[in-house]
């Protein structure tokens, strides 16, 4: 088996959940942040804080561009970010030096990829929601997944989700603990499905153990992934 039992071939139809996996890899974490990135230029621009012209040119090369995360591994082991080597890329695919300094402006690079991270949380939880059938017991869950500390009403708007109020590290940790209790009150019963919770136990035990410390943000990298594609998988068990 792979370190990773969710990138075994071997156990793939034992383990997979193809919607759920959808959202949780490389390309679905650039385009999440890419999505932020051209929606946060959009809504300056709209605002007069960042040449329309240059604004709406972000806005379309966030829909069209294509980034290689492959190219992405050299910057993310220097800074240990994604996000910045996703703005560089972006700067120079654009071949548009005159707006490319204003890709990114606005926000931290923690900031965008809070925000990235909640876009894809709110589309499990769609899915989760329609699987249980709990879309108003989820409703609340679903309205703490926000724009990551940037009070910003009209980028909240763009993306469809809250505006910041919760730091994000608080929401990513109840988000966990809620997939725990999900998982533990599933009605799969199986070897697997065992397995499945004390994995997802196991890794929230990490999350929250991390907290407050300088290895939080990583440990949630890390955990919250597998921990969906878990929870994922146990929830197709259960019919």
């Amino acid at each position: 088996m792979t370190a990773s039992p969710f990138d075994s071939a071997i156990w793939r139809d034992a383990l997979f959940d193809r919607d759920t996996a959808a959202l949780f890899t490389d390309t679905a974490e650039v385009r999440a942040i890419m999505i932020v990135l051209g929606t946060l230029a959009k809504v300056r621009g709209e605002r007069g804080e960042v040449p329309d012209i240059a604004a709406k040119a972000i806005h379309r090369a966030s829909l069209e561009l294509q980034i290689d995360p492959s190219g992405l591994a050299k910057g993310v082991a220097v800074d240990g970010d994604p996000v910045a080597p996703v703005i560089q890329y972006f700067r120079e695919l654009m071949q548009a030096p005159e707006f490319a300094p204003y890709v990114g402006e606005g926000a931290t690079m923690a900031q965008i990829e809070d925000t990235a991270q909640a876009l894809r949380l709110r589309q499990f939880l769609s899915i989760m929601s329609e699987r249980l059938g709990a879309p108003d017991t989820l409703a609340p869950l679903a309205a703490r997944l926000k724009v990551s500390h940037i009070a910003d009403a009209d980028l909240a708007k763009g993306l469809n989700l809250g505006l910041a109020g919760d730091d994000a590290d608080t929401t990513f940790v109840d988000f966990a603990a809620w997939m725990v209790t999900t998982a533990e009150q599933s009605a799969a019963k199986s070897p697997l499905a065992a397995a499945l919770v004390a994995l997802i136990t196991g890794l929230n035990h990490s999350l929250q153990s991390a907290r407050g410390t300088d290895a939080e943000r990583l440990t949630r990298r890390m955990c919250l992934p597998q921990m969906a594609l878990a929870l994922g998988r146990l929830n197709t068990l259960a019919k």
